[in-house]
C-alpha cells in the first residue's frame, strides 16, 4: 500500500469547539498527514465547530438521536458510513481508519472488521487510570477497561504516545502479537511562535494583564490530576518573597470553582487570573506575555505512566522555560537545558524553581531558546506524521 493509494478516515469523539489536547492532537495530525499529500476525511460529533477553516474534509454528525448521550448518538450515526464503504472508489484508494482512542468508539472498529479496513488506534491514556482520576463509580471503572480491551483487539496498529503506555499495554492489558509503535504528542511549530502583543490586545484580555509586569503561564484543563493543590501551595510560599507576579490560567474544568474557592481562602486572588477557554491564536498571544510555563502534575501513583503533554511542547515552542515535577517523561528538560525539574509534591522546591527563573531572566531566555530548538527537531507534527506513514503496509 503506497501513499498515493491511501486515504485516511479519521475519527474522534471529541467536541471540536473545545480547543484542548484531544482536539489539538486530532486536528493537527490530520493537517500534517494532509500536508504530506494524504487525502483526509475526518469524522467528529456535531454541532461544535473548530475555530478555523481546515484544509481537509470534516464530516460532523447532526445529533439526531436526542434521547441518547451525544457520544452514543454519534456512534449510531456513524453506521451511515456503511453505504459509502460499499461504493467503489474510482481512484482505487485504500482506506485506513485512524481512530482517536475512546471506549465508546467501537462502531468504526466494527465496520473496519466487516470491510477489512486496517485500523491505527491512537492511545493517549488508559481507562484503568482515567476512571480512577476522574472519580467514576465502580461499575464504570470495570466497564470502560473491558471496552478498551475489545478496542485493542480490533485494531491493527496501536499508537501509544509514550513508552510507559506501551509497557502497560503489554503488562496490564495482555496485548501480544500486535504492532505497537510509540508516536508522541506534538506541536504546530508554525502556529506556536512568540509574537509581539500590543497594549490594546493586552487590555482587551484583561486590565490586570496590562498592569502586571510578570506573568507565569498555565494552559490546560482544571482537573484533580493537574496539581493545582501543589501550585497554590507554591504560590502562597512565593508571596512571602515576591509580590509582583500573576499566574495566567488558560482553560477550564470540573474543579474550577473549587480551585477558585481555595485561592480565595488563601487570599491569593491577586496572583491568579483565570482566562477561560481560548482559541489557539489567543493562547499564542497570552503565552507570548509569559516568562515561563508550568506543569504541576505530581501524583505519580495516579499518573502511572510517563508524560507526553501537549502543553509541555506548546510551552517549549513558545520559547518558554518549563518548570515541572519529576514525573516520568520530563527528564529531557534538564538534559536539554530547557527547564527545571523538581521533586514531586514539594511546594517549596516548585516555588524556588519559579523564583530562580523570575530572578534570572537571561537564564530563562536561554532555556526557552533551547526548548524551541528541541521541539523543532523532535515534536513537530510533520515529523510525527511521517512516523505514522512509515507504518503503512
Amino acid at each position: 500500500m503506497t501513499h498515493s493509494q491511501t486515504i485516511f478516515w479519521m475519527f474522534t469523539a471529541s467536541d471540536l469547539a473545545k480547543v484542548h489536547g484531544p482536539v489539538i492532537h486530532f486536528v493537527e495530525m490530520a493537517r500534517a498527514l494532509h500536508n504530506h499529500g494524504i487525502p483526509i476525511k475526518a469524522f467528529a460529533p456535531g454541532p461544535g465547530r473548530y475555530f478555523e477553516n481546515l484544509p481537509y474534509e470534516i464530516v460532523q454528525t447532526r445529533y439526531w438521536v436526542r434521547f441518547l448521550p451525544r457520544t452514543f448518538s454519534y456512534q449510531l450515526e456513524l453506521l451511515g458510513l456503511i453505504p459509502h464503504l460499499f461504493r467503489k472508489d474510482p481512484q482505487r484508494k485504500n482506506i485506513v481508519f485512524y481512530i482517536r482512542q475512546s471506549s465508546t468508539m467501537l462502531i468504526p472498529q466494527l465496520l473496519s472488521r466487516l470491510f477489512k479496513i486496517p485500523v491505527f488506534l491512537e492511545i493517549n491514556g488508559l481507562m484503568k487510570t482515567h476512571t480512577v482520576i476522574s472519580r467514576r463509580n465502580s461499575f464504570l471503572q470495570w466497564l470502560f477497561p473491558q471496552l478498551e480491551k475489545l478496542s485493542f483487539r480490533m485494531s491493527d496498529v496501536l499508537l501509544p504516545v509514550t513508552k510507559g503506555l506501551a509497557e502497560m499495554l503489554h503488562k496490564e492489558y495482555g496485548v501480544k502479537n500486535k504492532p505497537i509503535h510509540v508516536i508522541s504528542n506534538g506541536v504546530n511549530i508554525q502556529k506556536y511562535q512568540t509574537k509581539k502583543v500590543s497594549d490594546q490586545e493586552k487590555s482587551a484580555f484583561s486590565p490586570s494583564i496590562h498592569s502586571s509586569s510578570t506573568l507565569i503561564g498555565y494552559v490546560g484543563s482544571i482537573e484533580h490530576w493537574q496539581g493545582f493543590d501543589l501550585l497554590i501551595a507554591s504560590i502562597k510560599k512565593m508571596t512571602q518573597r515576591l509580590q509582583d507576579f500573576t499566574v495566567l490560567v488558560i482553560g477550564s474544568g470540573s474543579i474550577e470553582n473549587e480551585v477558585k474557592i481555595q485561592i480565595k481562602q488563601e487570599k491569593l486572588e491577586h496572583h491568579f487570573l483565570f482566562m477561560g477557554e481560548r482559541t489557539e491564536p489567543e493562547v499564542v498571544s497570552l503565552l507570548s506575555l509569559c516568562c515561563m510555563g508550568i506543569i504541576a502534575k505530581h501524583r505519580v501513583e495516579i499518573l502511572r505512566h510517563d508524560l507526553s503533554s501537549i502543553k509541555l511542547y506548546t510551552y517549549l515552542a513558545m520559547s518558554l522555560p518549563v518548570i515541572a515535577c519529576d514525573v516520568p517523561g520530563v527528564q529531557f528538560l534538564t538534559e536539554q537545558e530547557c527547564g527545571l525539574v523538581v521533586p514531586p509534591n514539594d511546594a517549596t522546591a516548585f516555588m524556588e524553581a519559579m523564583q530562580s527563573l523570575l530572578q534570572n531572566p537571561k537564564k530563562a531566555k536561554r532555556m526557552g531558546q533551547n526548548g524551541r530548538r528541541w521541539v523543532e527537531k523532535k515534536f513537530d507534527w510533520s515529523i510525527l506524521a511521517e512516523s505514522v506513514l512509515k507504518l503503512l503496509p
